[in-house]
């Protein structure tokens, strides 16, 4: 999805447990991803990225606004500060 931009209508799905993530999975029968509730313990954190993410206010006399990664997805980002081409739409 290098060079696009995705706006994400926020909603809800099925309620996660305190341990665990959303982490994408391909579909079996047709082409396409979904989110499926995983255990975050049963995963290796240094091989996940954010996929989609909230914003956070931290507040305080100069306002910062933080990205909360909620969605995740297995494997390396195409966001990566190693990829100076994806960089490159972000900058």
């Amino acid at each position: 999805m290098v060079g696009k931009l995705a706006i994400h209508l926020l909603h809800s799905h099925e309620p996660l447990k305190p341990s665990e993530i959303k982490l994408e999975n391909k579909l079996v029968a047709i082409p396409g991803k979904w989110m499926r509730p995983i255990p975050a313990a049963s995963l290796d954190p240094t091989s996940l990225y954010g996929l989609a993410f909230k914003i956070k206010l931290k507040g305080g006399e100069n306002e910062t606004f933080c990205l909360i990664p909620y969605e995740f997805a297995q494997g390396k980002s195409l966001v990566a500060k190693d990829n100076k081409e994806a960089l490159g739409y972000i900058i």
